[in-house]
């Protein structure tokens, strides 16, 4: 069980960063280094800290938000208005009764 004792405590990887349950050749996720303003760090980090969330996180967080307003960011979806005219329900008809419904769509056309 060599392998065991070099799984992470920390990520539940083993080294290259592979989770032990995934599959082979299956990346969970990936590392690397990025050059962030030392005032802008300091601010970032301590509002991790006030949230009692990792920096990790807040960065995953701030970049899901960017990423959502810049691909996401199109008009919000709005249903046509596809009324029709007529009176509205007519006297009788339960819109409860499914049976009654289907009859009254499909009356006259031959189902």
């Amino acid at each position: 069980m060599a392998r065991a004792s070099a799984i992470s405590a920390e990520t539940g990887c083993v080294p290259g960063g592979l989770p032990t349950g995934a599959p082979r050749g299956m990346v969970t996720h990936m590392k690397t280094t990025i050059d962030i303003a030392d005032a802008l760090f300091e601010r970032a980090k301590a509002i991790a800290e006030r949230d009692r969330v990792t920096f990790r996180a807040l960065v995953e967080e701030g970049l899901h938000a960017v990423l959502e307003s810049r691909v996401g960011g199109g008009a919000p979806f709005r249903l046509r208005d596809a009324t029709v005219a007529g009176n509205g329900l007519q006297p009788g008809v339960d819109l409860g009764n499914r049976d009654q419904l289907l009859a009254l769509i499909y009356e006259g056309r031959g189902a």
